[in-house]
């Protein structure tokens, strides 16, 4: 019930507000709420708390820059319930999480096949292709509202995989299904951030200088022959969409504005209301910054952002690093982590907080099976 509760609020038509419903649905199944000292997650919800105290504080002084009703509750809040959310999170909710998210890349590929990018013909981005020249233009959405939404998701799933390793035939089934829905969805940014992390993971899968040094001979070299026959200029043309050129989507400019209302701004930003900027360019349009770490500093003021930073630092360890790569190199190109609460940053703060105590769990579970048999 909990991943269901999760997973609704991320497809088309379904409101946010599910998300919350999954609060009471862990109260009533949850057996203890335990924040231990000792792995940081009684320090990492202090930290979280101190982050709604001191924004609602910028909220109430700066009241002035609210837009309406929708910032009349501190966003930073939800990271609390995200925070709460993650703690509870169980082995069988994670399992069931990748296997809806399976579902969804199946359907992906299945809009891919047919030329199209969504089943929902009232959705106001609907689009049927006769003739495909590049993947960037059909972008299919699966089950969600927007392309970006499935890539989230999907790269949340490979990273789990990742994490957690591949046990049997059914996650090497569910990774290279989510791999080929992520491809063909082509969101750029998380092509390239699952692509650093399983690049990786190859290379320092032997930590042997002379192996790490061939793997990394076999992969120029391979890089170099793919080029020479032609395959380089596809991949190319492809992501930069024919241009000859890969280009920011205006990011750039959204990325330059918010570093003057920064500097106008330091220390309150934009009273800890979620900032946004005006894309001329594009309708004038009000857009996030596309860069999660600009978009925070932004809408807080240095002070309040610099608690974001031992947040992720001091939760970074060997056992969760890289799964936490394309959570953070997503997050410089798009707005992925820290909205309050959605479907990203609930994956993201269980594997950057607790995704060692599913593994302290397994553990536990093979040493009791152990002293069982008698060994």
């Amino acid at each position: 019930m909990t991943a269901l509760l999760l997973f609704l609020p991320t497809l088309y038509k379904m409101p946010q507000t599910l998300f919350l419903l999954a609060v009471p649905a862990i109260l009533f199944r949850r057996r203890e709420w335990e924040l231990k000292g000792a792995d940081g997650s009684l320090r990492n919800f202090m930290i979280l708390l101190l982050l709604a105290l001191f924004s609602t504080l910028n909220n109430i002084v700066g009241i002035g820059k609210a837009s309406g009703f929708s910032d009349a509750i501190p966003f930073t809040l939800l990271h609390i319930l995200t925070f709460f959310i993650a703690l509870n999170l169980e082995e069988e909710d994670l399992e069931t999480l990748l296997l809806l998210i399976a579902i969804e890349a199946a359907i992906v590929i299945l809009q891919f096949t047919l030329g199209m990018n969504t089943f929902f013909r009232g959705h106001p981005d609907y689009k049927k292709f006769d003739n495909i020249t590049y993947i960037y233009f059909i972008r299919p959405m699966g089950l969600s509202s927007s392309s970006s939404t499935v890539a989230f998701k999907l790269l949340c799933g490979i990273a789990f995989i990742t994490l957690k390793g591949f046990k049997g035939n059914k996650h090497i089934l569910l990774f290279v299904l989510m791999l080929i829905a992520l491809m063909v969805n082509f969101n750029r940014t998380s092509i390239v951030a699952v692509g650093a992390m399983l690049g990786l993971k190859f290379l320092i899968s032997n930590k042997k200088p002379l192996v790490v040094a061939s793997k990394l001979l076999s992969i120029l070299l391979l890089a170099i022959l793919a080029w020479k026959m032609g395959l380089g200029e596809i991949v190319f043309d492809q992501f930069s969409r024919g241009m000859g050129a890969l280009d920011l989507s205006y990011r750039d400019v959204l990325w330059g504005q918010s570093f003057r209302y920064i500097v106008d701004n330091p220390f309150t930003g934009n009273s800890s209301y979620k900032y946004l900027t005006p894309l001329y360019a594009y309708n004038a349009s009000m857009e996030h910054v596309h860069n999660s770490f600009i978009e925070m500093l932004a809408t807080h003021g240095v002070p309040i952002f610099l608690l974001y930073i031992p947040l992720i630092v001091l939760n970074i360890k060997k056992t969760n690093a890289l799964a936490l790569l394309p959570f953070l190199l997503l997050s410089l190109y798009q707005y992925g982590i820290f909205w309050g609460i959605s479907f990203t940053d609930i994956v993201f703060f269980w594997i950057l907080m607790f995704s060692n105590r599913i593994k302290d769990t397994d553990a536990h579970i093979i040493h009791s099976r152990q002293l069982s048999a008698g060994v």
